[in-house]
């Protein structure tokens, strides 16, 4: 019997790393997206650097200070663009070690990635944490966890966006706040996006449930709770009266205060 029941068990961890996967895979897209917008920016000045400097190149042969300017702005340029490839590389890579790691670091992290979306979006961003939220540390796999905040923050943004089609232009704002309360680490994402939609609420965190129609997979929410539940945590999304909020509290590990490394301030 208890042969049957590790047996199960190895089944359903490894059908839901499958998930995870497989919730990865379908987030490809977007994140082609963003890196795509990313780009566009730096690609465009270095074009309009390279042209500069292939028509001025006579009048600049004999001033060093001129063809150093463009060379440096040529590079500035492609080193951002490989490091951008390197983040996303970095999130689609799967974690097989669940190690200790900093979330405030991590949601950094899913900021830099998703930022340019919500630039474009047109959606301010507002970041609060405190200085023992910014030190903590959880156990767990980071880039799931990554995963997870990027599609809650995708969620957000989508319920922004559908507000504004259906109730006309508005100002789109999605606050994050980090906090150490006792031996908890609490992070919520609010919106004041369109909200949770009545039909959606008994069933949000289901395998497939989706409000989105052909848009949405019905992974996203399923596997956030996955992941959070597998670092001993808890996620709750509630409407508030403008929008929704999630919530997620994790236990905090008890780390000797010479290990524990300050994340740098926003």
């Amino acid at each position: 019997l208890q042969a049957r029941i590790d047996a199960a068990l190895g089944e359903n961890l490894s059908q839901q790393e499958l998930l995870i996967q497989r919730a990865k895979m379908a987030d490809l897209g977007e994140a082609f997206g963003m890196l795509a917008h990313q780009w566009k920016q730096p690609l465009t000045v270095s074009v309009l650097a390279a042209d500069v400097l292939d028509n001025r190149i006579e009048e600049l042969s004999d001033t060093k200070e001129g063809l150093r300017y463009y060379t440096a702005t040529l590079k500035e340029q492609l080193h951002y663009m490989r490091q951008t490839v390197d983040d996303f590389q970095a999130f689609m890579r799967p974690d097989r070690r669940c190690a200790p790691f900093g979330p405030y670091g991590a949601l950094l992290g899913v900021v830099k990635l998703y930022g340019p979306v919500l630039k474009k979006r047109e959606i301010d961003l507002v970041i609060t944490a405190d200085e023992q939220a910014r030190s903590a540390q959880v156990y767990g796999y980071q880039n799931e966890f990554m995963q997870a905040l990027l599609n809650l923050l995708s969620n957000a943004s989508d319920a922004i966006v559908k507000q504004r089609s259906q109730k006309g232009e508005f100002e789109g704002e999605i606050v994050l706040l980090l906090e150490r309360r006792g031996a908890s680490l609490v992070l919520e994402i609010s919106d004041n996006g369109c909200g949770l939609s009545e039909a959606i609420r008994p069933r949000l965190f289901e395998l497939f449930a989706t409000d989105k129609g052909a848009a949405g997979n019905g992974l996203g929410l399923y596997m956030s709770r996955v992941i959070i539940e597998r670092m001993q945590g808890e996620i709750t999304i509630e409407n508030q009266p403008a929008g929704a909020q999630v919530q997620i509290v994790l236990p905090v590990m008890a780390l000797p205060a010479a290990s524990a490394k300050e994340a740098p301030i926003l």
